[in-house]
């Protein structure tokens, strides 16, 4: 039950998937599958998810480079409010006003994650309603 063990249960429980080792060694894991967690947890295949079933969502902007990361920030404009996924605790995740301190947040975050979102933020009150996806490789 991967589930129970933190963000740290959920990554090892993805990567031993991945790697065959369930399947290798006839393990079934029990609760919530291992591909559902897959899908809440990396943003760009979430929101497919969503679209699917005719929920709304905001608009993901992919990035694999900190020279994509900068461009999709400067286009939805500052602040932009960095989300990191598969990372404890969010590491690398806040709210970033300017391009030095998106840059070294993202540093923060693709250290920490293989992906990092970005939500814009204006308050609470005023979501501007657009996500930018960054994933590292």
């Amino acid at each position: 039950m991967l589930a129970f063990g933190g963000q740290t249960a959920l990554n090892c429980g993805i990567e031993l998937n991945n790697r065959g080792i369930f399947t290798k060694h006839n393990v079934r894991v029990l609760g919530t599958a291992v591909q559902a967690i897959v899908d809440t947890e990396d943003r760009e295949i979430f929101s497919t998810k969503l679209a699917e079933i005719g929920e709304s969502c905001v608009p993901n902007i992919p990035c694999f480079t900190m020279d994509e990361v900068v461009a999709a920030a400067h286009k939805i404009g500052f602040p932009v409010m960095m989300r990191a996924s598969f990372a404890l605790g969010g590491l690398g995740s806040g709210v970033v006003a300017d391009e030095p301190a998106l840059r070294e947040q993202a540093q923060v975050a693709f250290a920490n994650s293989n992906q990092v979102s970005g939500r814009r933020g204006v308050t609470i009150s005023n979501w501007a309603g657009i996500w930018i996806v960054f994933v590292g490789r």
